[in-house]
């Protein structure tokens, strides 16, 4: 099943070099040193960054693993793509909507 959504990204980025998508435990993430750096960073830092694709992964879900990360990357070769706003309360469908940091948002609101 991984395989399939790399092959396609592969093919819709045209073979563009520094972006990838890997599994990292239970996340898919989008990693490349073209992603804009994020509010917290100085500016001009060249590391790879990484991006969670909040789709979950299976066998089910391919095509729109596929369609996010492709989503992504030409948003961000468009220069339209910015960090999530760290301090934004997640919505119901994001996976990190029971974390702890979220949960202290909530309480602190």
């Amino acid at each position: 099943m991984a395989d399939r959504p790399l092959q396609g990204f592969e093919r819709h980025r045209q073979c563009r070099t520094g972006w990838m998508v890997e599994l990292r435990r239970d996340d898919l993430r989008v990693f490349s040193g073209e992603l804009p750096t994020r509010a917290d960073e100085p500016e001009g830092r060249l590391i790879r960054r990484s991006f969670r694709i909040s789709t979950p992964h299976g066998p089910a879900t391919f095509k729109a693993v596929l369609k996010e990360a492709c989503n992504l990357f030409d948003a961000v070769q468009a220069g339209t793509w910015r960090w999530p706003d760290p301090t934004a309360v997640p919505g119901a469908g994001d996976a990190d909507r029971h974390s702890p940091a979220a949960l202290r948002r909530l309480v602190d609101q």
